[in-house]
């Protein structure tokens, strides 16, 4: 952007002069220097001509100098007129946006430099942080587009955001080893408390505890702040311990019902023999009642007697009826779960045999 401009013009009414004009954007002023036509010669004019591409110029010498204020309704005083006005015209719009886009970029370069310095001052990484250092970038490069920056100032606030970017990458480094050693802490703590409730599956009286046990570690792990694959490991290997105690407790109840069967079937061997007794019993009787009476009638006593034997058969044909139905029962209920149980063994015991 044009900084420097050299031209003809005059002073008062009749007192041609050169000018070298130019910006002072800290003060927000234009300096004007002249140079009157009767003091310039060709080595003047090439020097300031020079000087408005870019090299240097001492103007301590020269006593001709005004200051005005670059915001107001013109750059030039009343008293300075120019052959090209349009070219004053052009400079002013131009000198006027620069002057905009300087109080934007410091406005801009305050506050990135303060946001840096609470970024730096966490302790921790954060995401809205980030969220925040991007938001700032977006606007700035927004303010370029729209031309209310220029590329050099762009570039400036960049290095900022670029510097931010870099805190924060390092931070959240340092973070992601944090919860890095804080995981494998965690991962060793849940994988013993799991291992021991499965060493416990051995013992009946502690099944209760174990189910509750197991659903507290779930519930901790749900609000850990484990990775959700990290998690998912866990929480197959309860489900592997919960199906075991299923499995366990079904097997007990196969055992139960194998002790009830076999002490069902004492008690029917031991009623049969009795039945058998009673029977041998009562056939003896009525064998003696016909000897007695040679096939007459016996009496109420003979008959009292038999009725006594003969219910208590029936009573124990009856008994002998329901445990004989009772055992097949038994054994139906034993065949399914004996398969469900064997296959369950079987498959714990091919992913133990795996891992």
């Amino acid at each position: 952007m044009q900084q420097h401009l050299v031209l003809w013009g005059s002073i008062g009414t009749d007192r041609k002069a050169l000018l070298a004009i130019y910006l002072h954007e800290e003060n927000n002023q234009v300096v004007i220097h002249a140079f009157p036509k009767d003091q310039v010669d060709d080595n003047l004019q090439n020097q300031l001509f020079a000087w408005k591409n870019g090299a240097p110029f001492d103007f301590s010498q020269n006593e001709l100098v005004w200051y005005v204020e670059a915001s107001g309704e013109s750059i030039l005083p009343r008293e300075i007129r120019v052959d090209k006005p349009e070219i004053i015209q052009r400079v002013q719009d131009t000198w006027g946006k620069l002057l905009m886009s300087s109080k934007l970029f410091k406005v801009c370069k305050e506050e990135i430099v303060l946001h840096k310095l609470f970024v730096t001052s966490s302790l921790n990484y954060s995401h809205e942080l980030w969220d925040k250092t991007a938001d700032l970038w977006k606007k700035y490069s927004n303010m370029f587009r729209d031309q209310e920056l220029t590329w050099e100032q762009k570039e400036l606030l960049k290095a900022e955001v670029d510097d931010t970017f870099e805190v924060l990458k390092g931070q959240k480094r340092k973070s992601l080893e944090e919860e890095k050693s804080q995981s494998r802490v965690l991962i060793k703590e849940y994988d013993k408390k799991i291992e021991e409730q499965k060493g416990l599956l051995i013992y009946p009286e502690e099944w209760n505890k174990i189910h509750e046990a197991l659903r507290n570690i779930q519930l901790e792990l749900k609000s850990s702040p484990l990775r959700m694959q990290e998690k998912k490991v866990f929480f197959e290997k309860i489900d592997e311990i919960y199906q075991l105690l299923k499995t366990y407790k079904k097997t007990q109840n196969t055992t139960q019902t194998k002790d009830r069967l076999e002490k069902l079937g004492n008690i029917l061997k031991g009623i049969e023999t009795t039945l058998e007794k009673d029977k041998i019993s009562l056939a003896q009787q009525q064998e003696k009642i016909a000897f007695y009476t040679k096939g007459k009638n016996a009496g109420n006593s003979w008959g009292g007697l038999l009725e006594v034997i003969q219910k208590r058969i029936t009573e124990k044909e009856a008994k002998v009826a329901d445990i004989k139905k009772t055992i097949s029962e038994l054994k139906q209920r034993l065949k399914p779960a004996a398969n469900k149980i064997n296959n369950k063994l079987e498959q714990s015991e091919e992913k133990q045999s795996e891992d």
